[in-house]
């Protein structure tokens, strides 16, 4: 076998071994991480909150070209927000408070993941409301 036949089998195998490489632990997804811009929100009709899913590779750091698939269900409190965005196939969820206080329960479906997430998020009273007697405050908490 001449020298050349030699250099262009071993360039072969190793890209070859450098492909297989960057597939299984750069490219494949093996887990899915949030984010979380806020946990509270106030009861001012323009605050908003983003929750986001990041796909995360063999080595810790965001899958390059990948996006976390991710289904969001609101499990309590959708009186209380508006859904600004639901992209499932980005894993980007934005929330937006109405004038209700109060507690909303959202929870996240990955894709690639086993178990799903949930998320608290709490709606606090505005500041306009903060100066309404107690009896006031309590009928926008239930």
């Amino acid at each position: 076998m001449s020298k050349r036949m030699q250099i262009i089998i071993f360039s072969a195998a190793g890209l070859l071994v450098l492909a297989v490489v960057l597939f299984n632990y750069v490219f494949s997804i093996y887990e899915t991480k949030f984010e979380q811009d806020h946990t509270e929100l106030y009861a001012d009709g323009i605050s908003t909150v983003t929750i986001r899913a990041v796909a995360i590779n063999a080595w810790g750091f965001k899958a390059p070209f990948r996006a976390g698939t991710t289904e969001y269900l609101i499990e309590e409190g959708l009186d209380k927000i508006d859904i600004v965005k639901n992209d499932r196939q980005a894993g980007i969820l934005v929330l937006r408070s109405k004038l209700v206080a109060g507690r909303v329960v959202v929870r996240a479906i990955p894709e690639k993941s086993l178990l799903p997430t949930s998320f608290e998020i709490e709606i606090f009273p505005n500041s306009a409301m903060e100066d309404s007697s107690a009896a006031e405050r309590a009928k926008y908490m239930m």
